[in-house]
């Protein structure tokens, strides 16, 4: 498996043993970043950062992958405040660049009435009803901490 062999000993370019690398359920963790697999696309949280781009295990993974950032750059444009606004992306959707947010936990997703937050009467927000299409900005300021949705590209 080609996990286990990004989690030997080797020395990366800084020195650094990558066996430092935790692996949890679907991603790789490196002190204050961490890789986020998706089916289409995989997520690169470094810092204040969420870096997404296309899946390259299968060709149509790929395109869909490509399609999903370019829908995603597309409905930031609407300014919606529900949405994770991208803030830089390539043409042709092989790079999306948006603020990190913190991933809902399934309690607070269960909490929370996903159903009517998407329907804002004059429009849907366009996201997958589960945990990990919403998140929240500027958690550390607790009076203005943003609930949106971070995956809405499919």
């Amino acid at each position: 498996m080609k996990l286990n062999r990004l989690i030997g000993s080797s020395p990366d370019t800084r020195g650094c043993e990558v066996s430092v690398l935790t692996q949890r359920r679907g991603s790789l963790t490196h002190k204050n970043c961490r890789l986020e697999y998706g089916v289409t696309r995989r997520v690169l949280l470094v810092g204040p950062w969420a870096l997404k781009v296309p899946a390259v295990t299968e060709w149509r993974l790929f395109l869909l992958g490509l399609l999903a950032n370019m829908q995603e750059t597309l409905w930031s444009k609407t300014g919606w405040p529900e949405l994770c606004p991208v803030l830089w992306s390539v043409p042709g959707g092989f790079l999306v660049v948006m603020r990190r947010a913190r991933i809902l936990t399934e309690d607070e997703f269960l909490a929370l009435d996903m159903e009517s937050w998407v329907d804002r009467g004059d429009y849907i927000v366009p996201a997958e009803i589960k945990s990990d299409s919403f998140g929240y900005l500027d958690e550390a300021d607790f009076v203005n901490c943003q609930l949106v949705a971070v995956d809405y590209g499919n």
